[in-house]
């Protein structure tokens, strides 16, 4: 038996280490919590739902635009999260490459120091295996040969030694017994020896399968933890994608919350306008501090409002900028009498 044939601690080596196992664990407790967080995005929706329905008072209704941008950050938000937590769920299958490199102190009873010495061991011993199982077909068809060869021998030696007890004094007889008798123990010794051999090369092949076995099993246990370290990988990745949807479900709701906008008709209101210089040069009144006209309606640049005509300043609708960067000047409401 060759320094490759003789049994190692490999072959002891269980076929299911308690790091192989745990990393199984770990990896079906990962899939089970991103099932549950995938499960929460996906009651996202009705909870928007539900927001629409709480914030909907009398007299108001949406803005159409901000209201698309809501449900469309609700919308990726969630669409994000139940992606990104379905892909931890997707079967894992590790392939040949991701194996390089991989760290053997990780498998328990290895006496493996890289990966590379698992491989050629195993496909070592996987040919082995198959030149062994060719020799045992072949000793053990030998060793039925040699048996049957051994019974005609018997055979013929048994029907001579009958002949033999009927006629004691006949010497051919004599002669041809003692040449069956010679013939019968080398038929005999032949089959015996083969039958050993036989046996022996099956007893070889079967620790070589075991050692092979043990050396598939390391594989196994290899496969399974890193199997295990690229559901962890795409666990990490959801995560950092869970908080992306989170916030891009939050300013969605956020959204919806503060889209709606009073929908009762705007009333015209009496105003002041106390002018700056650039107020002055809107309404072409150079002259002018102080004008009155009507405020028609609000916009989201400003009031919209018509000035009301006086020997100054002519009638004009403009866009009054309240803003301080506008500087157009200071916008008053005038009180009602009795208001």
């Amino acid at each position: 038996m060759t320094d490759e044939e003789k049994p190692s601690a490999a072959g002891q080596t269980s076929t299911k280490t308690p790091v192989a196992e745990d990393a199984g664990d770990a990896a079906a407790g990962l899939r089970g919590t991103a099932r549950w967080i995938a499960s929460a995005f996906a009651a996202i929706p009705s909870l928007t739902i539900l927001a629409t329905l709480l914030k909907a008072p009398e007299g108001e209704t949406f803005n159409h635009e901000r209201l698309f941008w809501a449900l469309f950050f609700a919308a990726l938000g969630v669409l994000i999260g139940i992606t990104a937590f379905a892909r931890v769920l997707r079967p894992g299958s590790a392939t040949k490459s991701d194996l390089d490199g991989f760290d053997m102190s990780r498998v328990s009873n290895s006496p493996f120091r890289t990966i590379d010495d698992l491989r050629n061991a195993t496909l070592g011993f996987r040919d082995a295996v198959a030149d062994k199982g060719i020799s045992v077909a072949d000793l053990e068809a030998d060793s039925e040969r040699a048996k049957a060869a051994s019974k005609e021998a018997t055979a013929a030696l048994e029907l001579v030694e009958k002949q033999l007890k009927e006629s004691p004094t006949d010497a051919g007889l004599q002669a041809l017994a003692a040449t069956k008798r010679q013939e019968w123990s080398a038929a005999s010794t032949k089959a015996a020896v083969a039958s050993g051999a036989a046996a022996s090369a099956a007893r070889s092949l079967k620790e070589t399968e075991e050692q092979l076995e043990a050396r598939e099993g390391l594989l196994t246990d290899v496969y399974g933890l890193k199997t295990s370290d690229l559901v962890a990988d795409r666990y990490g990745t959801a995560v950092i994608a869970a908080w992306f949807a989170v916030a891009s479900v939050g300013l969605g709701l956020f959204l919806l919350m503060t889209s709606t906008v009073d929908k009762t008709p705007f009333e015209a209101t009496l105003v002041k306008l106390s002018l700056e210089k650039a107020g002055k040069d809107l309404l072409g009144c150079p002259q002018t501090t102080t004008v009155y006209g009507i405020q028609v309606a609000k916009t989201k640049d400003g009031p919209r409002v018509i000035t009301l005509p006086q020997a100054d300043c002519a009638s004009k609708a403009v866009i009054f900028k309240t803003a301080k960067e506008a500087n157009l000047g200071k916008l008053e409401v005038v009180k009602s009498v009795g208001g």
